[in-house]
């Protein structure tokens, strides 16, 4: 009977430590592609029609190697002729409340064509500093760390991280690829 009482009791707690960790915070909705259900940030661009592939590509490459410590060590392809880029990167995860310090990594694939260019940013998994701590693949719906080591608000923190960083990179990408072409980018000096 003490077995019994205590195997309730202990399922009991089970069943409201997964209500509490359902309930206590709001998950981010991740832009997810359809066939592939993982996340995915895409958009097609439409710049200056002036602007032509090689023009594109030349300040994609100029892009990736103003925004990361060392763009040869994060483009994985480069084919020129084809207009694609595809790099490996990271993102720094700190002073979360509910976290530990780590990174998200992810993948970046840049391609070009005359007067438009498309991104792809996937590949998402978040790893810690410290060890036992990390999230691995966004998509999950829990932290592969487990709820002791990282509270639903660490984990939709991550992604917020994730959120944020991503959008503010497609910004710079389509300030840094969109701008027209000035008197001064066709000349030499």
């Amino acid at each position: 009977m003490k077995k019994t009482s205590i195997s309730i009791c202990f399922a009991i707690l089970i069943g409201i430590s997964n209500f509490v960790y359902s309930q206590e915070a709001q998950d981010i909705q991740l832009p997810t592609n359809k066939e592939t259900n993982l996340i995915e940030f895409t958009e097609l661009v439409t710049v200056d029609s002036s602007l032509t592939q090689n023009d594109l590509y030349t300040r994609a490459r100029e892009w990736f190697a103003l925004n990361f410590k060392s763009a040869n060590n994060v483009i994985q392809m480069d084919d020129k002729n084809a207009g694609i880029i595809i790099g490996k990167g990271n993102m720094s995860v700190t002073g979360g409340k509910y976290l530990a310090d780590g990174k998200i990594d992810f993948t970046l694939k840049i391609q070009v064509k005359d007067g438009r260019f498309k991104y792809w940013f996937t590949d998402f998994v978040h790893s810690s500093y410290k060890a036992g701590y990390s999230g691995g693949h966004l998509e999950n719906e829990k932290p592969i760390c487990g709820n002791l080591f990282m509270l639903k608000k660490g984990w939709i923190q991550v992604k917020e991280i994730a959120d944020t960083e991503v959008k503010s990179m497609t910004a710079s990408i389509k300030a840094a690829l969109g701008k027209k072409l000035s008197a001064n980018d066709k000349t030499d000096w």
